[in-house]
C-alpha cells in the first residue's frame, strides 16, 4: 500500500516527498539523557491533506517522519504495520500521522521537539509494557482493555 497524500497542489506518494529532501530537510533533536548517551531522533513533519479509501477526501493532518540509522541496534524498536515503515541503503523510516483539529476546533501546531518526544516516549513505554507482561508470563497473550476491564 503506498501512502499518499495532497502536498500542496498535487498528490504525491508520501515515500517520493520524503526522498526529495536533502539531508538539510531533517532536524536532529536530543530528546533526552539515556543511560547509554543522550536519545536522539531525526524527524521532519508537514501539514497533509489525507485520502482516504476510494480516494475521497480525509483530514488534514501532520505527516511526521523519522528516521534512524540502519547501524542503530536500537533495542526500543516496536514493531510497526509495515505500512508505517520504510528503509534504503543507509536509513529507517516511521511514519506518523497526528491530527490538526478536533471537532470544530483548530489544533495549536505542535512542535518538532515536543512530537520527538512523545515518539520516544511511546517506544519506552512499549519496551516496558512488553517487559512486564514477558515478566507475569502473559508475553504470548493478547491483552485488551474494554470499558475498564482487562481481557486476555
Amino acid at each position: 500500500m503506498e501512502l499518499t497524500a495532497e502536498l500542496g497542489y498535487a498528490t504525491q506518494s508520501v515515500r517520493a516527498w520524503r526522498k526529495s529532501l536533502g539531508s538539510d530537510g531533517w532536524t536532529r533533536l536530543t530528546v533526552r539523557d539515556g543511560e547509554k548517551g543522550p536519545v536522539g531522533i531525526e524527524i521532519v513533519k508537514r501539514r497533509v491533506q489525507t485520502r482516504l479509501e476510494r480516494k475521497r477526501t480525509g483530514p488534514e493532518e501532520w505527516l511526521v517522519v523519522t528516521r534512524r540509522p540502519l547501524s542503530d541496534d536500537s533495542l526500543l524498536e516496536e514493531k510497526s504495520s509495515p505500512d508505517a515503515t520504510d528503509q534504503d541503503a543507509c536509513y529507517c523510516y516511521r511514519y506518523y500521522l497526528t491530527p490538526t483539529g478536533g471537532s470544530e476546533v483548530a489544533l495549536k501546531e505542535p512542535s518538532l521537539s515536543e512530537l520527538a518526544r512523545v515518539i520516544k516516549a511511546g517506544l519506552c513505554i512499549e519496551a516496558s509494557f512488553k517487559r512486564g507482561k514477558g515478566e507475569v508470563g502473559m508475553d504470548e497473550y493478547q491483552v485488551r482493555t474494554v470499558r475498564r476491564e482487562s481481557t486476555v
